[in-house]
């Protein structure tokens, strides 16, 4: 890509709070090179990369956007008044990047929220105008930050209110009610824009954002999720097909009718295929599924308690060999999202329970469709599919056949293309993991497409 400094100076000195910038390229060849913003504040205004990131990306291309922010009190300068650009301190002289004094909370309602995010996010450098997303937010966290603002204020707020209200500033204008919630309730617009055809993520959210800004600006990517109202209109008796009818539901919000293109990460690739088989016994044209370490259900009973045993040692090894390769300051950070993840397990185990003796799912659970969805899925026996569906199995997994995700669908899928991408379950998603599956996912669409453009030109030249 030609990367246009000039460009994004003028685009970036738009903002505002801006009265001055400069952009700088550093490092030769490919990962080594970034681009680094030096910013002065108009008139010692609050700002944070996280802001100026966003305000960037609405404009430009990701590879535009300045990875690192650097403020300044005032520009070094020459003669002439031009920017002297050889004086700008390089990234490496600094022990870290400068940036302004996060934004305290101005009122009480402010400070509570505040003290909300410190909490869920384990920092005190937060200020009321920092990006949830910027400063370690993430899509779990968004249904713990939802029960807290519940319980502190006694309001039912939606996931997409909180991907659209990011900072405390903007959420405290939410509650205030000086601001309006999301007309769309169970729509995220991770990428609302462009013409093309949109992809409908299930549950998706922050976690898809750099693989949406990679598909690119024309390429709509929107995440799904069912309102609390909505999930306590299902059945007691509820399974997967239930679930996909009622996001189906939510997705005609916004598409009336075809094409679509489905996806979603883990069991929400489960729900993602019987969505898929529903709209096309509807009539509708479903041209591409995209699934992430989705493992078919019918696995789920394909090993005996003593393989789950097995298993279960064998993760533990898997786990302790990564952690012995470690940086020592890395493996707390490594050690605290296991346990995470030991207690989604145990949260999925008792909801499970309460599935198969036929209890309701608590009200205030609702928001939190792990809850819902994965007691669902080990009842949920797929159909074969006649479609296309693409699939990526993330690389850090022990060996053995049960990881094998992709294995499990040769037998439903007639067009089941496949690849194995690097990363977790999780962090195949980050920015540095993203490019090799974008670029591979694109040409998987370009594919779809071209081939739908050559049948409408042979349908057109058809006799009537």
């Amino acid at each position: 890509f030609r990367i246009e400094l000039g460009e994004i100076e003028v685009t970036l000195s738009q903002h505002s709070a801006i009265g001055s910038v400069a952009i700088q390229l550093y490092g030769e060849t490919g990962h080594e090179r970034r681009l680094v913003a030096y910013v002065v504040p108009r008139n010692g205004q609050s700002l944070t990369g996280g802001e100026l990131r966003n305000f960037l990306r609405q404009k430009l291309p990701e590879y535009m956007v300045p990875s690192q922010f650097i403020f300044l009190d005032s520009m070094p300068l020459l003669a002439n008044g031009k920017i002297n650009r050889q004086a700008l301190p390089s990234p490496e002289d600094l022990q870290s990047f400068q940036k302004a004094t996060p934004l305290p909370a101005r009122d009480a309602l402010e400070s509570q929220l505040l003290d909300i995010w410190k909490s869920l996010l384990s920092t005190r450098s937060i200020g009321v105008r920092d990006n949830f997303f910027d400063v370690g937010g993430h899509s779990l966290l968004l249904t713990s930050l939802l029960h807290e603002i519940e319980d502190a204020f006694g309001r039912t707020l939606s996931l997409t209110d909180l991907f659209e209200a990011a900072t405390v500033e903007q959420l405290a204008d939410v509650l205030r009610g000086n601001r309006s919630a999301s007309q769309l309730d169970g729509i995220l617009a991770i990428q609302p824009k462009g013409d093309k055809v949109p992809f409908f993520w299930i549950r998706g959210g922050p976690l898809f954002l750099p693989l949406a800004r990679r598909l690119g600006p024309d390429r709509p990517s929107l995440g799904v999720y069912l309102p609390a109202a909505k999930a306590s209109g299902l059945p007691l008796h509820y399974s997967v097909p239930d679930l996909a009818a009622a996001f189906l539901d939510i997705i005609r919000q916004v598409r009336p009718h075809g094409p679509y293109y489905l996806g979603g990460l883990c069991v929400n690739g489960v729900v993602a295929y019987e969505m898929a088989q529903q709209l096309t016994a509807q009539g509708e044209d479903v041209p591409l599924i995209v699934m992430y370490d989705s493992q078919n259900p019918t696995r789920y009973h394909d090993f005996s308690h003593e393989g789950r045993h097995w298993m279960f040692i064998h993760k533990l090894k898997f786990h302790l060999k990564i952690v012995s390769q470690m940086r020592v300051s890395d493996v707390v950070p490594y050690l605290r999202e296991r346990v995470l993840e030991l207690k989604r397990t145990c949260s999925q185990r008792k909801w499970q329970t309460y599935y198969n003796r036929g209890w309701r799912i608590p009200e205030r659970r609702l928001g939190d469709l792990d809850s819902l969805i994965h007691p669902a899925a080990t009842h949920y026996r797929p159909q074969p599919y006649g479609g296309r569906v693409i699939f990526f199995n993330s690389s850090e997994w022990p060996e053995g056949a049960y990881w094998d995700f992709q294995a499990g669908w040769q037998e439903f899928v007639s067009e089941l293309q496949g690849y194995r991408v690097r990363g977790a379950h999780e962090s195949m998603f980050n920015e540095s993991n993203v490019p090799d599956m974008a670029e591979k996912l694109i040409g998987c669409i370009n594919q779809v497409e071209n081939s739908q453009t050559g049948l409408e030109a042979v349908n057109a030249a058809s006799p009537a």
